[in-house]
Formats: structure tokens, sequence, C-alpha cells
């Protein structure tokens, strides 16, 4: 019977996983383990305005794949891109 719950924990951890890679949304946490950098500096980055946030009614902070994006490549929000460069990034996702 242990082993039957531990299968389906797995495998429901698994399931959890596939959804959040298909999801454009991240946690903080999330975000810092996509730039490969720590959940601080991404909280900092957010802070000084380098990375546009969202925050939920609940309170928790989410980031859009394409703010990371954006910084990662130009170093500044989605927003402020020129049309190419939004091209550029979108280009990206599809591949």
């Amino acid at each position: 019977m242990d082993d039957l719950k531990n299968i389906i924990a797995s495998l429901t951890r698994i399931e959890s996983r596939q959804i959040k890679d298909n999801s454009p949304w991240f946690t903080v946490n999330d975000g810092a383990d996509y730039l490969k950098c720590s959940p601080r500096s991404l909280r900092r980055y957010i802070q000084e305005d380098k990375i546009k946030s969202y925050h939920t009614p609940t309170g928790g902070v989410r980031l859009h794949r394409s703010d990371l994006d954006a910084f990662v490549m130009f170093g500044k929000p989605y927003k402020k891109l020129t049309r190419p460069q939004k091209e550029q990034i979108n280009e990206t996702k599809n591949v």
C-alpha cells in the first residue's frame, strides 16, 4: 500500500512539473532557476525595475517569461523593447 502511495506521489510531482514547464508564468524561485541566479538577486532586479513583476491578489509575485527573456537578451523590460527585439524574443519561444 505504501508503494502505491509513493508511486502516485511521484506521478503527481511529474505532472505538476510538466504543467509548470508549459506555463509562461514563474514564481520568484522558478524565475531564479530559469535565469540561473539566486531569488535574492531576482528580487533586487524587480525592485530596481529591471524586470517587470505582477502581483497576485493573495500577495504572491509572478514573472512572465517574455520579461525574463527581455532582461537576459537586451537588459531592459519587455515593454521598452522595439518591435524587432520583441519579434526576436517571440522567435526564441517557438524554437
